[in-house]
């Protein structure tokens, strides 16, 4: 079934078009967007309400914060607000702190708008000493999903409903996810070692954004701070590649106003380039393409905050050079080996450098070398390596039994369960060439990933949703 994209998606995507093409971007303008005031603590009485509220491009620009009108249940409120680092390509924000006292009741909700009007002389309000804005007490959140959508604030997707309406496959895909996220927070609550692997808290952020319902906002904020905390600050920022999930803390910075987790990307990014300076040291016994992939994104993160820590990397040479050289060793048939996978292509890895490709492309800079590299890899995955009887990809392009550290790494057998972690690559190839295969293909692999997909097991799950969502709006018709 061929459905248009959503008008706020074909917004957020003309809007960063004009902007790439060099074109003046369309003044500030932000329509009254409705929210919704939860408190999750069960008390009564007054309460801080602090989040941040994500913003279209093109919405509100730095300097018109104090623009920002505040109505709860029909009443002006006196509130602070406050720019957040990180700004769309027009230089507008991409998302903006709000925080007022007032009674919430401990169920139930009020209702409450905010609008961009005359300027506010006075915020009325100041945030308490010692307020940790990290998981706080009560929160507003907006209630369209139309709007969240829109804001791009996890990159481009489409609605829940939406996408149930897309088919079989993709409503078992969105039921799949209401079914066994439940089971695996009863399971894990927000306890990073269990839950984040893969980046459970971007997920949430992703399907509220996706839905609209704030049990998954409060989940992602619980998971996103114990992981930063009990992980990241409680090792010195000391990261392995593995467990580097900078998006999910980057999203906690630009949906609370939390510092300390912009101050945990920064970290993030210095770490994968201190701990494992790859960009000059390619053919090393543990180098592969997920270490590629998570030492981009570390630094596209950080870039997009602007967040830059002690040692004051240089982020946007540094990224362009890591992006560079992680190109340059993709073999002519578009596959990538390592002497850690005995020269074969260990695919899923391929994926995820590919992914990080693609945001290099949308967020920093397009470039025609990673538009050539992702359909070179893509097209070698499919050719190749897609095993059509089982519906998946081959874990390994061949056997490796002792690679160069003498481990046991697998061989060529079908691996279901990881294709989800591929289908953004044929999305944004459908996008970019208008190449209906890209589409077909893609769907077959989104289809064979759903059906074959384990979900009981914690990470095998944040596999399937860490970036999936995304696939949703890539494959329809490109604008």
């Amino acid at each position: 079934m061929k459905r248009s994209p959503s008008i706020p998606w074909l917004v957020a995507t003309i809007a960063l078009a004009a902007f790439g093409r060099g074109l003046p971007a369309q003044g500030p303008s932000l329509a009254p967007i409705d929210l919704r005031i939860q408190r999750f603590d069960g008390r009564s009485g007054p309460v801080v309400v602090s989040n941040a509220i994500p913003l279209p491009p093109g919405a509100v620009r730095p300097d018109q914060v104090n623009r920002l009108r505040l109505t709860v249940e029909g009443a002006e409120v006196q509130r602070n607000t406050q720019a957040l680092a990180g700004l769309h390509r027009d230089g507008t924000l991409r998302s903006v702190l709000l925080q007022f006292m007032f009674d919430v009741p401990p169920s139930g909700w009020k209702s409450g708008t905010i609008s961009l009007g005359s300027p506010v002389t006075t915020t009325g309000f100041r945030e308490p000493e010692g307020f940790d804005r990290g998981v706080a007490d009560a929160v507003a959140l907006p209630t369209d999903v139309a709007y969240l959508v829109g804001t791009g604030i996890n990159g481009t997707t489409v609605s829940v409903s939406d996408s149930r309406a897309e088919g079989p496959a993709f409503a078992a895909y969105e039921a799949n996810f209401s079914k066994w996220s439940d089971f695996h927070w009863k399971l894990d609550g927000e306890n990073w070692s269990g839950a984040n692997y893969y980046d459970r808290a971007l997920i949430y952020y992703a399907f509220w954004v996706r839905s609209a319902n704030p049990v998954y906002f409060r989940r992602a904020t619980q998971i996103a701070r114990n992981y930063r905390r009990n992980y990241l600050e409680a090792n010195q920022y000391g990261t392995s590649p593995h467990w580097s999930q900078p998006e999910g803390v980057a999203q906690h910075y630009l949906l609370t106003g939390d510092e300390a987790s912009r101050f945990a990307v920064a970290r993030i990014a210095e770490q994968l380039q201190g701990g494992y300076p790859f960009a000059d040291t390619l053919n090393t016994p543990w180098m592969e393409s997920r270490i590629q992939a998570r030492a981009i994104q570390a630094l596209l993160t950080a870039w997009r905050l602007n967040a830059v820590g002690p040692k004051a990397i240089k982020l946007d040479q540094r990224l362009t050079r890591v992006v560079e050289r992680s190109m340059s060793v993709q073999r002519p048939d578009g596959s990538m080996g390592w002497p850690a996978t005995c020269g074969q292509s260990l695919n899923f890895m391929l994926g995820l450098l590919n992914d990080q490709l693609i945001s290099v492309h949308t967020h920093f800079k397009p470039d025609t070398a990673i538009l050539r590299f992702v359909k070179r890899s893509t097209d070698y995955l499919w050719s190749t390596q897609w095993v059509d009887a089982q519906q998946s990809f081959k874990y390994l392009s061949g056997r490796c039994a002792k690679n160069a550290q003498g481990e046991d790494v697998g061989g060529a057998v079908p691996s279901p369960d990881l294709n989800l972690l591929f289908v953004t690559s044929f999305g944004w190839l459908y996008q970019q060439t208008g190449d209906v295969k890209y589409r077909q293909w893609g769907d077959r692999v989104f289809a064979g990933g759903v059906k074959g997909a384990y979900l009981q097991g914690s990470k095998q799950f944040n596999e399937s949703y860490t970036s999936s969502y995304r696939y949703l709006a890539l494959r329809r018709p490109p604008t």
